[in-house]
């Protein structure tokens, strides 16, 4: 009976918590806490059990992601009418009503998504299949209230959950994944549980020569995993905060993250059939979303395509052997531009043939489409020439705009947290006066100049307006340091405040809704209409 017990605890929650396909890190803290201090369990087994089953936990979950502890009802009753004989009709009772808290209690979880006390449709429909099985296996008690877990947490220490703003990390492990693509290891500190939508990214604050850089990078890891943060981050020649990672992070170091950001994401859907499609390090939220379907036990027929341009560039590639072969609804497509000889996959660049040769039903799927620009443009211009549903067409972009602004001056070091040298050619005043008068016209109000400006309220500057140009890149222009890390309008590092007149942008996934009414913008994709006043 111990063994049998000791496995129940674990399936109740992968039973309840992967009923949305959406296990996360309150649902796990909730779990792991309420084994740790069983108080509140009536039957003596559990009492007894519980603890010994939250040491267990990582071994269940290796031998979940290993597929021999499948998300199954019918073992979980299974394990139940072992169980069953050993227990006197008091105990059967205590244990049922135990079991029916526990999976209460993590469907009240319910992560970051819907947020505490509220459980979804499917965790619902899951609590009451259990009720059934209890019903068969162990009698059907008068079951009392789960009890919340706001008060779980107040009664039982725990890490706390991270789900937004900033946080110290800690490095603990760094994974030389290829020659020039390592996966780095992060943990809260204090430690935390990391909860964030799986594909999102995290913007990584850096100290460089004693001044703080900014970059965004995709989170690799799963929040199915959620002590652990993974950023996994390649080379960039010339590439200031690549490199400086790659030489100068090492195993204890302290950086600052902040986030989640970004909305590229399969669990907005649960699509029967996914395409993911990949160049280079644009694996990485499309590994993130892998991982975690398949640590929840999706059900989605998945296609993991990937390109690199040879055989010894193939990022997580051991990872992705293992879990096609644990997953008949997971199969692993790679292409490689410079291959080898020897190498018996797909070859060359993507094209309409590759995909019809190798992923037949592609137009039948949901694709998820991330890499390089150009590999992005061509896979995207591949599909439309198939004449793919491109409603069920979902994409995010390694490496900046396909089309950069047009400037009249070389731009600055990408993600640099320090001035720039003002342009020669721009005007740069005082204008205490002029911010007035903008902020009250709402952007009217007219100037020296006879052409439109842009006023940086709290520098007091202003620089001509450049329909062309950012606001980011206008501000670098006279000076100003404006915080930012994507400069594509993704991870919301830039975001500001504008006082007065209007400005145009093509990308505002950075902004939370309703945002944009309140008036912020995003400096890196921001473009000003006419002379307008910002916060900066």
């Amino acid at each position: 009976m111990d063994k049998a017990l000791l496995e129940v605890p674990f399936r109740v929650f992968q039973w309840i918590a992967g009923a949305d396909d959406d296990i996360d890190a309150k649902e796990v803290d909730v779990f792991l806490r309420m084994l740790e201090k069983p108080k509140w369990c009536k039957s003596k087994a559990a009492q007894q059990t519980f603890p010994e089953a939250r040491a267990a936990y990582s071994d269940m979950w290796k031998a979940y992601q290993a597929g021999s502890i499948a998300r199954n009802a019918n073992q979980l009753r299974g394990l139940l009418q072992q169980i069953a004989p050993a227990l006197t009709d008091p105990e059967r009772s205590a244990l049922s009503e135990d079991l029916t808290k526990l999976g209460f209690s993590v469907a009240r979880a319910s992560g970051g998504f819907l947020g505490i006390g509220a459980a979804s449709r499917e965790e619902l429909g899951a609590l009451s299949v259990l009720d059934e099985i209890y019903r068969e296996t162990l009698g059907n008690p008068e079951v009392s209230e789960a009890p919340p877990p706001e008060q779980i947490s107040q009664t039982q220490s725990g890490p706390e959950v991270w789900t937004k703003g900033k946080r110290i990390v800690r490095c603990v492990g760094i994974v030389e994944e290829t020659h020039d693509v390592k996966t780095f290891q992060l943990v809260g500190e204090p430690p935390c549980q990391f909860s964030y939508r799986p594909g999102q990214a995290c913007v990584l604050e850096v100290p460089i020569d004693g001044k703080p850089v900014f970059r965004s990078y995709t989170i690799a890891s799963t929040p199915s995993r959620p002590h652990q943060l993974e950023l996994t981050i390649k080379r960039v020649p010339g590439g200031l905060v690549s490199n400086w990672l790659a030489d100068h992070l090492k195993v204890g170091d302290r950086l600052s993250i902040s986030g989640p950001t970004g909305k590229f994401s399969c669990t907005h859907q649960r699509p029967e059939k996914i395409l993911f499609i990949s160049g280079g390090s644009g694996i990485t939220p499309v590994m993130s979303m892998s991982r975690w379907m398949h640590d929840t036990g999706g059900q989605s027929d998945m296609i993991f395509f990937h390109s690199a341009r040879t055989q010894s560039d193939l990022i997580f590639a051991g990872e992705l052997q293992q879990m096609e072969a644990s997953r008949p609804n997971f199969k692993v497509v790679y292409t490689l531009t410079r291959p080898e000889r020897q190498w018996g996959g797909a070859r060359g660049r993507i094209s309409l043939q590759l995909l019809r040769d190798w992923v037949p039903d592609f137009m039948d799927r949901t694709v998820y489409l991330c890499g390089p620009n150009p590999f992005m443009e061509a896979a995207k211009k591949v599909l439309q020439e198939a004449g793919f549903d491109m409603g069920r067409y979902h994409a995010e972009s390694f490496g900046g705009k396909p089309t950069p602004p047009k400037s009249r001056r070389k731009r600055s070091l990408i993600g640099m947290a320090f001035p720039t040298p003002s342009a020669p050619d721009r005007k740069v005043i005082t204008a205490k006066d002029v911010i007035k008068a903008v902020a009250e016209a709402g952007g009217a109000a007219s100037t020296k100049s006879s052409s439109p400006q842009t006023t940086f309220a709290l520098s007091e500057k202003e620089v001509e307006s450049d329909p062309q140009r950012t606001i980011l890149e206008l501000a670098e222009d006279v000076g100003i340091s404006i915080p930012n890390a994507c400069r594509v309008g993704v991870c919301g590092t830039c975001k500001v405040m504008v006082k007065g007149g209007n400005t145009e942008m093509t990308v505002t996934d950075g902004l939370e809704p309703g945002e944009v009414e309140e008036g912020y913008a995003l400096a890196c994709v921001a473009r000003c209409q006419g002379t307008v006043a910002v916060d900066a």
